[in-house]
């Protein structure tokens, strides 16, 4: 199980200045915790929620399947409406998935997660994936 608290930290700005984003539990379903950004306001109006999702491997014959993990961020912003006329109230959300083997070694699951940091991390290709639809 996670912790009751989770602190991240975070470069929020991309200039190798952390700042500790504090996140607490607040509810566990079957296969899942749902945690409340408490460093940075959540409000039923407002959400700023870190989830983690897990679904356990399922043998196929000789392969003893993988288990299916995920984090997902969601934060509420409020941007422009079509119109022009004021704003909206919509959520952005980031979510990492994951498939493991079972066995698959420590190392190797170590290498490719910092394979995903690293391109996260990459203003000049996510802010073109994430900001101008590039691919």
């Amino acid at each position: 199980m996670q912790a009751d608290q989770i602190t991240l930290a975070v470069d929020v700005a991309n200039n190798a200045s952390l700042v500790n984003k504090v996140f607490n539990r607040i509810e566990d379903p079957v296969g899942r915790s749902i945690y409340f950004g408490a460093t940075d306001a959540h409000t039923p109006a407002l959400r700023n929620t870190l989830n983690f999702y897990r679904t356990y491997p399922k043998r196929s014959g000789l392969f003893l399947g993988s288990t299916k993990t995920a984090v997902k961020f969601t934060r509420d912003v409020a941007v422009p409406n079509a119109e022009g006329s004021g704003n909206i109230v919509t959520p952005i959300i980031i979510e990492v998935t994951f498939s493991v083997p079972v066995g698959t070694p420590t190392a190797t699951l170590l290498a490719l997660r910092q394979h995903v940091v690293a391109i996260v991390d990459r203003d000049d290709i996510c802010g073109k994936l994430n900001e101008l639809g590039e691919v």
